[in-house]
Order: C-alpha cells, then structure tokens, then sequence
C-alpha cells in the first residue's frame, strides 16, 4: 500500500496539447499577418528554447512580469557517485523516525526492502500524514503512552528459532571412488554452463570431510552427485532394483531434501546452493515445472538476507561473497 500521489497527464497526451496550440497559432498568423499578436499569444514557441530557457523566460499574458532572482551557490557535494539504483527509498520519515523502540531479533541481520512488512507499515505512516498534514501532533507517534506491551508477543522463543538439524535420518554418501567421479562430471559437464560453486573451494572442503559435519553443505554434496549422475555409465547411480537410466541420481536428490533448516532463520550460503542445484537437477527430469518452486524459494530466501543488492557486496569480492553472487544470480 502506498500513499496516494499526483500522476502527470500521459506523453502522448501533451504532445497532443502542443500539436494543437501550434496549429492555432499557426491558423490566426496566417489569417492576420499584419498584426501584431505577441501581447496575446505572447513570443512564438519553441520546445527546445523552452526547455533550455524554462517557461519563466516565456511571456504569458496570465502570469506578471518577474524579477529574475540572484542566483544561488551550489551546495558543496560530499559524494559525487550517482546513487545506487537498488538502493531502497525509504522517504523523508524512516521507520526508525516512528517507531525507535521496535526491535526484531538482532543477532541475525535481515533485510527490510519495499515488499517487506515493515516498509508496509512504514507506507501506512505515511498515508497517515498525509490525512493529518495540517495536525503536527498527529504526525509524531509517542512509544511512551502506548499501551503497555505483551513481551511474550515482541521476543522471538526458542523454539521458534530451532533448526531441524538434530535430523537423525543417517544419509549415505557415495562410495569415495564413485563420489570423486561423481563430482568431477559436475563440473565438466553440468558446472561449465552454470557455474554455481567454486571447484577447488568445494574440493577442499570435501578433502576434510566438512561434508560430514555440515549438513548444509552436505546435501549440496549430494546435489553435486545427483547432477553429475546423469552423465555416469556407473550402475551404483540408479536406483535400488531399478535398471532405468533416468533414475540417476534421484537417491542423492532425495536424501539431500531429507534434512532441511527451519525456514524461520536466517538462511546460510548452503541453504541458497541447494535451491539453485535442485532447480536445475529438476528441470531435466520429467517433472520441470517443480523446478519453479525451488526457484521462487532461493529468490525470496536471498532476499530475506539482502544477497540481490549491490550495496551488500564489497568492492573486492570475497570467496563466500562470489558463491552467494552466483547462487543468486
């Protein structure tokens, strides 16, 4: 929702408006060209005059003589980059104006973007002054005399926060010989187009077993084989008591969706890598539109965490900062 604002009459519309003056104009010249019609339609336009001069300069026998005013120094500039176009407009009255003593969980960061709820409430302020504009004591709102609040209701709770991953579903890997096979047609047949991990950054980290210990980046492992499983001639990569190639991979694909973060904290670097691998293992089998799904998840779970703006990302890009570009993107 968002404050009512004045709308400018449509291009085609004042082009119109300009045709038709010009042709009247051009009508009463033409009729009475011994006259003298500059008091009443005031200098001949020219659009390009116009908008170097400004309509000041343009006699009009409405508007009265004006005396031209001195002309103000500039400011002096503290930053002469032109704005980030990612960058959120926020308006003249922030949330934090209203509302200092609102606080959400602050250990993890969270991005607030103009879809966000707190950007709603913020439109719904100032829809609010725009209605009570001439009453400045309605613009302000006052946190001490609100009523008192419930603080059960304005913490997070501990199991709010808790994550699934005390999972006790074993996952199985693949044997170390198939699984380093396995990994490098990912990134020799399927990585090439989309490159969404760093080779000798994931390489290292399956040398020291992170895979293990991490379940997040152990189900991306197992994204990894499940891709680089369609391109294998290895029997171990179908199914149990399945001979049909298009069942590669699909126990890997399974096992690595069996445990998940609760989607109620801020999302991690493996949690964006899953999103993007499931997509693409699920658009080439025979159901593509669920690849959607994943899609729309890993878009709203960057956002949650700020990785679609510019402004997060340094000027000289670190190894985790690439990876959560190129999940994103």
């Amino acid at each position: 929702m968002e404050a009512a604002k004045k709308r400018c009459p449509p291009k085609c519309y004042v082009e119109a408006l300009e045709t038709c003056v010009m042709r009247v104009e051009k009508c009463l010249r033409d009729r009475c060209p011994d006259d003298d019609l500059t008091q009443e339609l005031g200098l001949p336009f020219d659009k390009e005059t116009w908008l170097t001069q400004g309509i000041g300069k343009v006699g009009s026998p409405c508007s009265p003589r004006r005396t031209a005013l001195p002309a103000v120094q500039p400011l002096p500039l503290v930053n002469t980059d032109y704005p980030d176009p990612s960058e959120e407009l926020v308006g003249r009255h922030t949330p934090e104006h209203h509302i200092r003593k609102m606080m959400v969980d602050p250990v993890q960061p969270r991005f607030f973007g103009k879809s966000s709820t707190i950007m709603f409430v913020q439109s719904a302020i100032d829809l609010k002054d725009g209605f009570n504009k001439d009453d400045e004591a309605n613009n302000k709102i006052n946190i001490e005399k609100l009523p008192s609040k419930h603080p059960e209701f304005w913490k997070p709770h501990p199991w709010v926060l808790e994550t699934l991953e005390h999972e006790t579903r074993h996952i199985y890997f693949p044997e170390k010989d198939l699984m380093e096979s396995l990994i490098d047609l990912y990134f020799t047949r399927s990585g090439l187009y989309l490159p969404i991990l760093h080779r000798p950054t994931f390489e290292r980290d399956v040398r020291v077993d992170l895979h293990k210990h991490d379940q997040g980046f152990g189900s991306v492992v197992l994204l990894v084989c499940a891709l680089g499983a369609r391109f294998s001639n290895d029997p171990r990569v179908l199914l149990e008591g399945i001979k049909d190639q298009h069942s590669a991979g699909w126990k890997w694909f399974h096992q690595a969706h069996w445990v998940r973060r609760s989607l109620l904290v801020p999302p991690r670097l493996s949690d964006l890598q899953i999103a993007s691998l499931s997509a693409i293992f699920l658009h080439g089998s025979s159901t593509p539109q669920l690849s959607w799904n994943e899609i729309g998840m890993g878009i709203r779970l960057a956002q949650d965490v700020g990785a679609h703006r510019r402004k997060v990302y340094g000027s000289v890009l670190t190894v985790e900062e690439e990876l959560w570009k190129r999940a994103f993107w």
